[in-house]
């Protein structure tokens, strides 16, 4: 077909120039077909990704709110914790302090040396307020420092009391 249209006669060359026509409008037709898909496949690609930035953008700021709220309760959560163990823990020195004011008071008798009955009290007396201090002196750190706080301050109630109960057992057994 090629050959047939590069001879020149008038007739050949017009048979040459349709039978190229037909190809060239079949070719702009496809192509002024593809062009509007490919516009409105190009416009919603775009519009679909702007959409999803902004439901994106407005999923993380409800998440940002919904830490916000979480961090707000665990620290609304850990003050009512500190406020709950300051009374109880106050209750039990004003209770350490009584106990001690009754051993101050006791009459010793017997074997016991009264020098040194009155230095175990008075010990047993700093020990207590260092632990009233200790406590008021706490401004609640976070979590992980409460938790530490809460069992260091335990044991040394703990041993404040044993300590106390100990001297008062020992006076009774006098």
């Amino acid at each position: 077909m090629l050959n047939s249209c590069n001879k020149t006669t008038g007739k050949e060359t017009e048979l040459c120039l349709v039978e190229i026509n037909p190809h060239l409008n079949q070719l702009k037709m496809k192509i002024s077909k593809l062009i509007p898909s490919v516009l409105v496949l190009s416009s919603v690609l775009f519009f679909t990704s702007c959409q999803s930035s902004a439901e994106n953008v407005s999923e993380k700021e409800e998440n940002v709110e919904e830490a916000k709220e979480e961090l707000e309760k665990a620290e609304y959560q850990l003050r009512l914790d500190i406020d709950n163990f300051n009374k109880d823990k106050n209750i039990e020195i004003i209770n350490n302090q009584k106990e001690i004011l009754d051993l101050k008071t006791q009459v010793i008798s017997g074997d016991i040396n009264k020098k040194e009955y009155a230095e175990q009290v008075a010990d047993l007396e700093m020990k207590n307020d260092q632990l009233n201090e200790k406590m008021a002196a706490y401004s609640g750190e976070g979590q992980e420092n409460w938790n530490n706080f809460k069992r260091e301050f335990n044991a040394d109630m703990e041993i404040l009391k044993q300590a106390l109960n100990d001297m008062a057992t020992k006076n009774k057994k006098k």
